[in-house]
Order: C-alpha cells, then sequence, then structure tokens
C-alpha cells in the first residue's frame, strides 16, 4: 500500500509526495526522501514508519510534530489527517490505485461474442438448407 502527503503551505504548496518505502524521513536536509526547506523545519524532523498495517509518524530528535492541532511524538496516522511540521503543513492520505488495463479481456469477450453468434448463424443456415 502506498501513501500520499500533499503539501499544502509552503514553497511546495499544492504537490504531491509519494511515500513508496519506509522509513520515509522528512526534513531540511537533502538526505531526506521529503525535503521542506520551510522556517522551522529541522535537518531530520520526522519519518513515516510502517507498524502492521498501520502508518505511524514520529518525531526525530524532539522536534515538534502537530497531527491534527494536537502535539505528538508518535501517532498512528489516517487518512485525511493534517501534519504541521514546523511552517510547513501536509495532508496524509491514500495514493491512487494504478487500475491494470482490460483491453485484452474486453477483446477476448468480444471474439468469444463473434464466434458464438457466427456459430449459430451457420447451424440455423444448416437446419434450414433442403435436404
Amino acid at each position: 500500500m502506498m501513501f500520499l502527503l500533499t503539501v499544502l503551505t509552503g514553497k511546495l504548496a499544492g504537490q504531491f509526495l509519494l511515500v513508496r518505502r519506509f522509513p520515509f524521513r522528512v526534513g531540511r536536509s537533502a538526505g531526506n526522501e521529503a525535503r521542506l526547506e520551510e522556517e522551522g523545519v529541522w535537518k531530520r524532523h520526522c519519518e513515516l514508519v510502517r507498524e502492521g498495517n498501520t502508518c505511524v509518524i514520529r518525531s526525530i530528535e524532539t522536534a515538534l510534530v502537530t497531527l491534527n492541532g494536537e502535539t505528538v511524538t508518535k501517532a498512528a496516522l489516517r487518512n485525511g489527517d493534517e501534519i504541521q511540521i514546523g511552517g510547513a503543513k501536509l495532508r496524509f492520505g491514500l495514493a491512487p490505485v494504478a487500475l491494470k488495463g482490460l483491453a485484452a479481456r474486453e477483446a477476448a469477450v468480444w471474439v468469444f461474442l463473434a464466434v458464438v453468434f457466427l456459430t449459430q448463424f451457420w447451424l440455423i443456415y444448416r437446419l434450414l438448407e433442403p435436404a
């Protein structure tokens, strides 16, 4: 399962950060998976980790992280949660699922229906044919 962080404020407002691997670190330094250069963001501010089927946010080095307006050091994330890290606000959510193409299956069904139709047409023709 992949998750999506939507940047709500700051220089990257409107952009999406796709969380594919864990731990997913957020901070100011270039070594993080998500780099935010807003005021109040530390070099390694927080990280997202996976615990079972749950995504959890943890602050690193006692950095201030607020989740839906409440200060947390570690908390489970739910779809739509708002995270504030320094001067940046992020929204946590589920990433859109890529749908598989169904063109081959649809083509196979149409070919099957055509074969059935032609077979029925041929049988009717053979039955009505004078002996």
